[in-house]
């Protein structure tokens, strides 16, 4: 048979191709190109299709884009495959490149677990928080104004600014929170962030201490002494310590359980600005005892019991129990805890109170009984009295000590203060013990004047006055009012009187006790009935509340 001319493949049979001018069966097996005749795929060559017996050529599909702005997209016709290249400097290759950063692209430069974008460059998420912190500007110029204002004594700004600097730390004081929760694992990083929360905390409170401080210093000012007395005043004073304790308590922790973190520039003068503000404010509560005239309450009233360091000792001590009882605990601390350093102030004798003694480690004989009295009444030790002592025999009372009573109604004699050669609490030819340990009365060479109980002592001098220093019994100086035991200031101008703008003293219904004024000046006051009738009606009906001529 002749073979069969042809220019191309498709011009022969099936299972011939164009070759030389010619149809022919190919003599070996070989990959069909673009057009020539197959049964499958696998006739054709690669890159090729076998569509309709003819091999095609392969393509992309209908779009190469990929959606990815950072990709020159492309098809490659030969593989019938979609090509993306990769432009260089782009945002969102996948790649950190030169000129980027987490803070220009973090698609490309983002920052691990734990790490955050701080100016550019990935840092840890705790040292960043830490540093903004610290560094925050404005939480330290708002504390310094409200001191300056104190300083200048402008207590309105002080009020103001001091309350506005507290709000401020409020929300960092909240994320340093959460940031002990994440790294409580990691003992490095949990020390500092211990610090920084509690000299942040311990800021905070000292501006609720300046506030309360202001806000009673310009009542004293604005307030006439019968309306705002000293035991009033006394306590608005204590009330405003309660913060500075707080704050003192909270640097004293950080000093005691964290020392690495205690850094002598920072905290450390944190810590003496605070021990200043306090004994200031302490030595004119100490001036105002002296102005009630009692020395039981100028001990009673810095006794507390609920001073968190106070606290914190005794549930420490509650906590490792040792086999001692715990007055003898706290009697060795307190011994242990506070060198004896007789007071500077001595004339006016001004008392510590426990933070303060316990801050300072150092203290007389009247720092420590107010100490070691309120370790005891928090440890619930019952019976529980400060005494006053004479210790050279001249009837005067020269020494403070903590009396513990007994159900024979003598007292133990707890000393914290005296030093192993002092003789004074020991009767000659006794041995003096090496650690401290309570004396029983009989056995006490100095004689005990007085003992007395804090609590009750400081609840009977708030008690005994009303609310405007008027002490029961007695009438106010604002007229007409009584100070009622049981019912605190009631009017009661048969007892007070009354002033000269409503002179009438009403003897009966229901304004009884109240002092009144004739409406207009020529009406006449019916004292029988407390009632005003105009000028010449003088006889008073009661029967239908009417006024009539005489």
């Amino acid at each position: 048979m002749a073979k069969v001319a042809c220019n191309k493949t498709t011009e022969c049979a099936p299972d011939e191709i164009c070759s030389q001018g010619f149809c022919e069966k190919p003599s070996a097996p070989s990959c069909r190109t673009d057009n020539q005749t197959c049964d499958t795929v696998s006739d054709c060559c690669s890159g090729m299709a076998c569509q309709a017996n003819r091999c095609t050529l392969m393509k992309c599909l209908e779009s190469c884009d990929d959606a990815n702005s950072c990709t020159r997209d492309s098809c490659n016709t030969t593989i019938g495959q979609c090509a993306h290249s990769i432009i260089p400097s782009c945002c969102g290759n996948g790649i950190c490149e030169g000129g980027e950063s987490c803070a220009s692209c973090a698609k490309d430069c983002g920052c691990a677990s734990g790490e955050v974008c701080a100016e550019g460059a990935c840092v840890n998420e705790v040292e960043n928080e830490l540093s903004v912190i610290g560094g925050n500007v404005t939480i330290e110029a708002c504390r310094q104004k409200a001191l300056n204002e104190w300083k200048l004594k402008n207590y309105d700004a002080v009020i103001a600014d001091a309350e506005g600097c507290a709000g401020l730390m409020a929300e960092p004081i909240g994320e340093l929170g959460v940031l002990q929760n994440t790294v409580a694992a990691n003992q490095s990083q949990a020390g500092k962030v211990k610090a920084a929360s509690l000299t942040l905390g311990s800021k905070q409170e000292e501006m609720y201490a300046i506030k309360a401080l202001a806000e009673a210093y310009k009542k004293k000012k604005n307030t006439d002494k019968y309306l705002y007395d000293d035991l009033a005043y006394l306590q608005d004073l204590k009330g405003a310590l309660a913060h500075m304790e707080q704050s003192i308590y909270l640097l004293y922790q950080l000093k005691h359980d964290s020392p690495g973190e205690w850094r002598n520039d920072t905290q450390g003068a944190l810590f003496d600005d605070y021990a200043n503000q306090y004994r200031g404010v302490n030595q004119e509560i100490n001036a105002l005892y002296d102005d009630i005239g009692s020395y039981h309450y100028k001990y009673a009233f810095q006794v507390d019991p609920n001073d968190p360091l106070v606290i914190d000792i005794v549930d420490e001590m509650n906590g490792k129990p040792t086999g001692e009882s715990m007055d003898l605990r706290l009697l060795k601390f307190v011994y242990g805890s506070v060198n004896y350093v007789s007071d500077p102030n001595w004339k006016v004798d001004w008392v510590q109170p426990p933070a303060y003694t316990l801050m300072m480690d150092q203290g007389d004989c009247d720092d420590s009984a107010v100490l070691l009295a309120s370790l005891f009444l928090r440890a619930g030790i019952s019976g529980t009295e400060l005494c006053e002592v004479d210790t050279d025999s001249d009837g005067k009372y020269d020494h403070l000590t903590v009396g513990v009573k007994q159900s024979n109604g003598l007292y133990s004699i707890y000393e914290s203060t005296w030093p192993p050669s002092d003789y004074l609490y020991y009767k000659k030819g006794d041995p003096v013990p090496t650690e401290p340990a309570p004396v029983d009365e009989w056995s006490y060479p100095a004689k005990i004047l007085y003992c007395y109980s804090p609590e009750e002592t400081v609840s009977y001098a708030l008690a005994k006055k009303c609310n405007d220093g008027t002490e029961y019994g007695k009438c106010s100086v604002e007229k007409p009012m009584f100070c009622d035991e049981k019912l605190g200031l009631v009017n009661d101008c048969e007892r007070c009187g009354c002033d000269s703008k409503y002179p009438h003293c009403a003897k009966v219904g229901e304004n009884k006790g109240t002092c009144r004024v004739c409406p207009e000046s020529g009406d006449v006051w019916i004292d029988e009935y407390a009632v005003c009738c105009p000028r010449g009606y003088e006889e008073y009906h009661p029967e239908d509340s009417s006024c009539w001529e005489r």
